[in-house]
């Protein structure tokens, strides 16, 4: 299945590292500079949606068979794949001469954050994230068995918040499913 994943708001693919002296927490690239979701954070988003599923629906699909079960690699006919989700090659081609920094700055911007106390900003508490900005789409792919695709296409678009810092109103997605 084709998953189209557009930005409603500007969110943060988190990398898990810094840019000392500029950026606290920075997000994932490509080799070209273009900002992207690992596959393996999206399935665990897509876990997520179908626990929620399985809570309130009552049903009992096999989720461990699914998706896996925390480090143990289960292999079944059921698993569910699912690639990394990047922008478009259309639109990496209206980008052709540009460089790595300015495609940076198209894509994506740096937000600061600071924590206030009693109505004052508190010392040393300015962090800086860069944030991809909302309206960018990105597509990947979800490759499961054909017995599973009617429940994963009602599971997927569950999935409404996704990245960093969806507690501070940021990450609003929408997903639509459709075939390769």
């Amino acid at each position: 299945m084709r998953i189209r994943l557009e930005l409603l708001e500007d969110t943060v693919f988190g990398s898990g590292q810094s840019v000392p002296g500029a950026e606290d927490s920075t997000i994932l690239y490509d080799d070209g500079g273009y900002p992207y979701l690992r596959g393996t954070t999206f399935k665990g988003l897509l876990r997520e949606a179908a626990e929620n599923y399985i809570c309130w629906t009552g049903s009992d699909f096999g989720l461990d068979e699914l998706f896996g079960k925390g480090g143990v690699d289960i292999e079944t006919e059921r698993k569910v794949y699912v690639s990394d989700f990047v922008i478009p090659q259309e639109v990496k081609k209206s980008f052709d001469g540009f460089s790595k920094t300015e495609i940076h700055e198209a894509t994506t911007y740096i937000r600061n954050f600071t924590r206030i106390n009693d109505g004052v900003a508190e010392d040393g508490s300015l962090r800086s994230v860069r944030c991809i900005k909302k309206g960018l789409v990105f597509y990947g792919n979800v490759t499961c068995s054909e017995n599973d695709k009617e429940l994963l296409k009602e599971i997927i678009p569950m999935i409404k918040w996704l990245g960093c810092m969806r507690n501070r109103g940021m990450g609003k997605v929408n997903i639509t499913v459709s075939e390769v």
